[in-house]
């Protein structure tokens, strides 16, 4: 569980998270999620304390399912299918369930944000699969 591998892609990881998070929500889609905000309930100012240590703990935790789940494979295609799968999850699964509880965001923000969680957490399953197979040829050699 704190293999040299997994804590590296947790580093890779929460960097991944925490700083495309930031551009994504922060920068790129912020007026259209802001159009699409039914009840504004965001803090004036983000508390980023909280959020790094939610990115680290989601980093650790999909770095050490990750190294339960690839068995030896690890690459570019390996790590996005793993990570779009977390995407699916988290963006369709936990999303659409949170719509139908909460008054936050319209249907079209609860999709885009879906879409935009499969990218998310496919490419940061890219990071964390490329750890592995670094570590991996590294020990191997």
């Amino acid at each position: 569980m704190f293999s040299k591998a997994n804590l590296l892609a947790t580093l890779v990881g929460f960097l991944l998270l925490f700083l495309l998070g930031w551009v994504f929500y922060g920068m790129l889609a912020a007026s259209f999620f802001e159009a699409h905000t039914t009840n504004n309930v965001m803090r004036e100012a983000p508390d980023l304390v909280m959020i790094a240590i939610g990115s680290v703990i989601q980093a650790f935790m999909l770095s050490h399912i990750y190294s339960k789940w690839a068995r030896g494979f690890h690459g570019f295609k390996h790590g996005f299918g793993f990570g779009a799968s977390v995407g699916i999850f988290m963006g369709f699964g936990i999303g659409l369930v949170m719509y139908g509880a909460n008054d936050l965001s319209d249907l079209t923000a609860t999709i885009a944000d879906a879409v935009w969680s499969i990218v998310y957490y496919g490419i940061v399953g890219v990071g964390i699969s490329m750890v592995f197979g670094a570590v991996d040829k590294k020990q191997g050699e």
